[in-house]
This record gives C-alpha cells, structure tokens and sequence, in this order.
C-alpha cells in the first residue's frame, strides 16, 4: 500500500490552527478528532513532517472544506517515491505506457531479487517489436531489448 503525504504550506498550517482553535487550543481533542497523535500535530506546527494525505481528508472534513479542491496544486509525495513529486495527473497514464503495463501484468514478470530484468512472455513477434518501440519511445534506456 503507498500512502501520499502532503507538504505543509501555509495554508495547511492555517488549516491546523484553525482546527486547534475550533477545539479551544486543545490538542487532545482535536488528536482524537482526526485519530492522530499530539506530538504529530506538534509536528505539523514545526513543519518538521509532512501530513499524510488521509489525515488531511479528516481535517478538510472536520472543517467542512472539499478535500479535492483543497489539495489542488499542493506537493505530494508517496511513500515508495522519495524523489517524486507528482500531482493528479501524475496517475493518467498514456495509451502506449497503459498498453505496455498491460502486457507487462497480463504476460510478464519482474523477478524478485531486486532486478531491472522484466520478461513479457509472447510467441507473436509482432506483438514484441511494437511494445519494444514504445519503451524505447517513452523511455531513455542504454540497455539492450531482446526479442
């Protein structure tokens, strides 16, 4: 499972105060508002982490603020991706990279010892070179691409 996490700006920090002052400046309650621990929130306030993006649903709702409107132009980022940074549109895939993808799950493999290697098991070589020309398309690879 990756879970996103969202940089604090501004106006999430504004997000956080007005939540604590909803609650009389008691962080407690509010913690268990949101199901998040106080030190959590101490955090926040820091800016020292960043808020996971299903704790910032809960606070948009608490706060009867749209969620999805609210995320909009924010830094995310995923746990499995240090050094991405990805938005909305970061999951749209194009046509090439969605046909690619499919044949990599429907009739491939990527071994598990932590390999670069991925096999795409297919006797129609036409099939082959067509994937072959999408990958060297969309991707800037030096290694070699056996059919």
């Amino acid at each position: 499972m990756v879970r996103l996490f969202v940089k604090i700006d501004e106006e999430i920090l504004e997000l956080i105060k007005k939540c604590v002052q909803k609650n009389n400046g008691n962080l407690l309650k509010f913690s268990k508002e949101v199901g998040v621990c106080r030190t959590t929130i101490y955090h926040w306030l820091e800016r020292k982490i960043w808020v996971d993006a299903n704790k910032l649903k809960k606070i948009c709702k608490y706060l009867n603020l749209d969620y999805d409107k609210f995320i909009e132009g924010k830094e995310v980022h995923s746990t499995r991706s240090n050094s991405e940074v990805f938005d909305k549109t970061w999951f749209k895939l194009n046509p090439k990279i969605a046909l690619l993808l499919g044949w990599i799950c429907t009739e491939g493999y990527i071994p598990k010892n932590n390999s670069c290697r991925v096999t795409i098991s297919q006797k129609d070589k036409e099939v082959l070179i067509k994937l072959k020309a999408i990958i060297e398309s969309e991707y800037k690879l030096n290694n070699k691409i056996i059919i």
